[in-house]
């Protein structure tokens, strides 16, 4: 008889234990080995993000302040603060501008991705951080340690000093759109026919289908250099011949809405007043109005401005057959030394009717030592929310930068006897602009006539 073989499986469960105790020791510790890397690469990430941050602000006081500062000696103090110290052996931490790479001791390369096309590498400072992980329950798969690199990039400009919104005749500066095409942020209307002459205009707003732009009635404006508006791809073949040549332009750059630094507010100490000096003619002087500016009693009237700094607390409301001039000694030209206005409207609207003839310039020149450089051929300033209507009958003329930036600006010729043309000689910056009226509107710019200001100081980070 044949003996029988017995073959036992006895021992063989251990082996597959052994595996399985293997894979979950690998899981474990991936899970508790990886989320310290992880931690230490998101915290890594963030000291080279405020590094970068606060050695552009030192770079910034440096260059704009003249403050004694090493501004690369701020981002590695930084960094050390939070716990990435460049004297330790396996740390490295380096801050430097855009104009050289980061390389690390291991090879590895960092270049300053991301830049704005055509940015000037100068501007921009990048920080780099390598920091090597201790790795525990890994070891015993043979990962001692993983080293982690993270880089930050940040914009380090200085103010300078510039135009207003790159120089256009009319800058629109509304961010949003509405559904109603009668109310885009930039609208052209009426019989008129205007000119921007020296110049263009800038749209900011980005809005569906089009509509940050509107031509209604029978309009033409024509542009030097035409109409910026990167919201506006096309328009109807109708409403884009209305606008003449070169017409609407989509590709082309909208400064920041916080680009530029606004201008200090004026605290006029004294009241003004307007007194009759003869029979219909009035003397304005400087100061603060708590009234309606300029509030004078009667029918037709003229209004001769001192030179000085107007505060106006509920307005202007220029009346029709009424003048409003600055010449004061009434020779048709502006005179520096002895002529100009600067209107600061706190509250209230400004409204030049189309029957009033205007002669109102900016000041040009001025040796108060109260007066700020930043208000030099700044015909007005309107910090608030307001609806200014800038009208006025043939031969009015308005010289000087119109500042509302958050303001509904209405521009407009009105036909009178003479059917002569409006002259806006002057830079109009406002949150929305209405374009209109029925006869010739010259919005004239000339950089002389205008204020400047200065860039915000540049410090942000850049995103790849």
């Amino acid at each position: 008889m044949k003996k029988q073989i017995l073959f036992r499986e006895q021992g063989q469960a251990l082996v597959v234990i052994a595996i399985a105790a293997v894979a979950l020791f690998a899981f474990a510790a991936l899970a508790i080995d990886g989320s310290i890397v992880f931690s230490d690469r998101r915290h890594s990430q963030n000291a080279s993000d405020t590094s970068v941050l606060a050695a552009a602000l030192a770079k910034v006081q440096k260059e704009s302040k003249g403050m004694n500062v090493d501004w690369q000696q701020v981002g590695l103090a930084r960094a050390k603060d939070n716990d990435y110290d460049d004297a330790d052996p396996v740390t490295e931490v380096q801050v430097l501008p855009c104009t050289q790479d980061i390389v690390f001791s291991t090879g590895v390369v960092r270049k300053c991705d991301g830049l704005p096309a055509g940015a000037d590498p100068t501007q921009y400072i990048h920080v780099g951080i390598k920091s090597v992980v201790h790795l525990s329950l890994a070891q015993v798969l043979g990962w001692k340690t993983i080293t982690n690199y993270t880089d930050a990039v940040s914009r380090a400009t200085v103010p300078e000093n510039t135009n207003w919104y790159d120089g256009y005749g009319i800058a629109s500066l509304h961010e949003g759109c509405w559904d109603n095409q009668n109310d885009a942020p930039f609208n052209v209307n009426g019989n008129s026919t205007s000119y921007v002459i020296g110049a263009g205009v800038l749209v900011s707003a980005v809005c569906p289908g089009d509509n940050s732009i509107t031509v209604a009635g029978n309009p033409y404006l024509d542009t030097t250099t035409g109409i910026c508006a990167p919201g506006t791809t096309s328009l109807p073949p109708g409403d884009a011949a209305n606008l003449g040549t070169p017409g609407v332009q989509s590709n082309c750059n909208v400064p920041p809405a916080d680009a530029y630094t606004l201008p200090p507010e004026p605290d006029c100490a004294d009241p003004g007043v307007v007194t009759e000096t003869s029979n219909g003619i009035w003397l304005a002087k400087p100061g603060y109005y708590t009234g309606t500016f300029p509030n004078v009693q009667g029918g037709q009237a003229t209004i001769k401005m001192a030179k000085g700094v107007y505060c106006l607390q509920k307005g202007l409301d220029m009346g029709a057959g009424w003048e409003l001039t600055t010449d004061m000694n009434g020779n048709g030209q502006h005179d520096p030394a002895s002529e100009g206005v600067f209107f600061f409207v706190s509250g209230g609207d400004v409204t030049f009717n189309g029957g009033a003839y205007v002669f109102v310039h900016a000041i040009s020149s001025s040796t108060s030592p109260d007066f700020q450089s930043e208000w030099l051929n700044l015909l007005m300033y309107v910090p608030n929310y307001s609806l200014v209507k800038i009208t006025g009958g043939s031969g009015s003329s308005f010289t000087g930068t119109i500042l509302a930036p958050k303001a509904d600006v209405t521009l407009a010729g009105t036909t009178d006897n003479n059917g002569g043309t409006v002259d806006i000689d002057a830079q109009i910056i406002a949150d929305i602009v209405e374009v209109t009226g029925n006869t010739k509107l010259n919005i004239i710019y000339n950089e002389a006539n205008n204020a400047t200001t200065q860039t915000n100081p540049g410090i942000a980070l850049i995103s790849d």
